[in-house]
């Protein structure tokens, strides 16, 4: 199942030291298309992202093609999604059994079918995808100790 609303620290090393970051996870969701919500960078916090800055963008989605055209965009009968996902090897696959299953859902239901993730440069992007990769670790070490826990059996006395 993909992670909810599920909040995750990174420290972030800028410059000016070290800071915590933290971000709720999906950053879009339903009729909210766009993150951050602010013109700030959602990672360092001191540049100006969105219209009319520079940024970086992370965006996903996709476009309904009109019918008997050749023309295509978002439409409110689609929704987008971004995942992050480990799936381990079960019956005949190959690869570990033992490094758990993970899932970190970035963006969710997005209405439209498209959405954007504003960064003031490619740097707080990389930030940004290592946090969720670190959360996506961090499901995968839960994933695995549920396991071993379910495989541990009680003592017979």
């Amino acid at each position: 199942m993909p992670v909810g609303s599920t909040t995750h620290s990174r420290d972030l090393n800028y410059k000016g030291g070290m800071t915590k970051q933290y971000f709720a996870l999906p950053v879009v969701r339903g009729k909210r298309s766009s993150f951050p919500t602010r013109a700030l960078c959602p990672v360092c916090k001191r540049r100006k992202v969105l219209e009319p800055h520079t940024m970086v963008l992370l965006s996903g989605g996709a476009c309904l093609r009109v019918k008997g055209s050749s023309s295509a965009g978002p439409d409110e009968h689609m929704t987008a999604f971004l995942d992050i996902r480990s799936h381990t090897a079960h019956n005949s696959g190959v690869g570990r059994r033992d490094k758990g299953d993970g899932w970190v859902r970035i963006a969710e239901d997005v209405r439209g079918g498209q959405f954007d993730i504003a960064f003031c440069s490619p740097r707080c992007l990389r930030q940004f995808l290592g946090s969720c990769v670190d959360e996506l670790e961090r499901q995968m070490a839960l994933d695995r100790a549920r396991q071993r826990a379910k495989s541990i059996k009680p003592s017979k006395k």
